[in-house]
């Protein structure tokens, strides 16, 4: 029951944080992207960065796609598996955080076979930990019906 609580708090807390993170982040890249902003994307990293990946060129002359791509790949799932997590759908709360564990590990997977960086090993860790808690929270909920 201790590990139910620990791995259930743990993944609320991991579907907050990206799903927030995603948005904040994912938004102002795109936004940097269209317009003059007091805090540019731009100015935290140059849009170089994006080179080495295999995405079609125009993907990379700005942060837009980036930023839309991280909107709708991390944001989505994670803010789903909130709302199902306070609606009480426990079921449905381990299906969308399992989503969102497994999109985190798949971009970050992606991102650093081309672009290594300590920023993505940190969410590699979290999204293989959210894979985990979630895993572990779909076990005990196997016998709840949503």
């Amino acid at each position: 029951m201790r590990l139910h609580k620990t791995c259930q708090g743990f993944a609320l807390f991991i579907a907050w944080f990206n799903g927030i993170c995603a948005t904040v982040c994912g938004l102002l890249m795109a936004l940097s992207a269209v317009a003059e902003l007091p805090l540019s994307w731009n100015v935290l990293m140059p849009v170089s960065i994006l080179n080495p990946l295999p995405i079609p060129t125009f993907m990379k002359e700005g942060f837009l796609w980036a930023g839309v791509a991280l909107v709708i790949v991390n944001r989505v799932p994670n803010i789903c598996a909130v709302v199902e997590r306070l609606r009480k759908k426990e079921k449905s709360f381990c299906f969308w955080g399992l989503v969102a564990g497994c999109a985190l590990v798949l971009w970050t997977t992606f991102e650093l076979a081309f672009i290594p960086n300590v920023i993505s090993v940190a969410y590699l860790v979290l999204g293989i930990a959210q894979l985990y808690s979630n895993l572990l929270l779909r076990r005990d909920a196997a016998s709840v019906v949503d």
